[in-house]
């Protein structure tokens, strides 16, 4: 299973792939996989079923994440929390907790939970050092995009 194509990134919540549209299919293809895998353990395309079964997952907790982003933007602090804490309990492999760990942050520091945003911090920089929110060394949102000036948006980026 080559994880590279999934790696946890603030661009993973903010462009729009396929973990927002609606899931009920993507479950029901989780579903089958798994049966897949339990009925004939030892089917040759168990191995398949697995990796899409792992894909499917980060997808899913990618789409918990964006819902998040969403409450969190719409300052509704504790679903953004309630959103992140699922995707941490109930997908714990998925590289996607980086984003749910960075949603907390952002949750608990605008309602002035310092020692709960804090522990958040610790856990992101214990676990997932080189997550895009800190790569400038200390924690910055991964989820704003940057401003760009009109000149950039006339110009395509040609100047920057």
């Amino acid at each position: 299973y080559d994880n590279t194509q999934y790696q946890s990134s603030a661009s993973s919540v903010l462009k729009r792939g396929p973990e927002g549209f609606d899931q009920s299919s993507g479950k029901e293809a989780f579903t089958s996989f798994q049966q897949l895998t339990t009925v004939f353990p030892n089917t040759s395309y168990k191995a398949q079923a697995q990796a899409k079964m792992r894909i499917l997952k980060e997808n899913f907790a990618a789409y918990e994440n964006r819902i998040g982003l969403f409450y969190l933007n719409s300052q509704n602090y504790v679903a953004a929390i309630n959103r992140a804490n699922n995707v941490l309990e109930n997908f714990p492999e998925t590289l996607q907790q980086g984003d749910a760990l960075s949603i907390i942050i952002l949750a608990n520091t605008a309602l002035g939970n310092t020692q709960e945003s804090e522990y958040a911090l610790s856990l992101l920089t214990k676990y997932f050092p080189e997550h895009l929110a800190l790569q400038s060394g200390r924690f910055k949102t991964p989820f704003i995009e940057e401003k760009r000036l009109w000149v950039q948006l006339l110009t395509l980026g040609f100047f920057n």
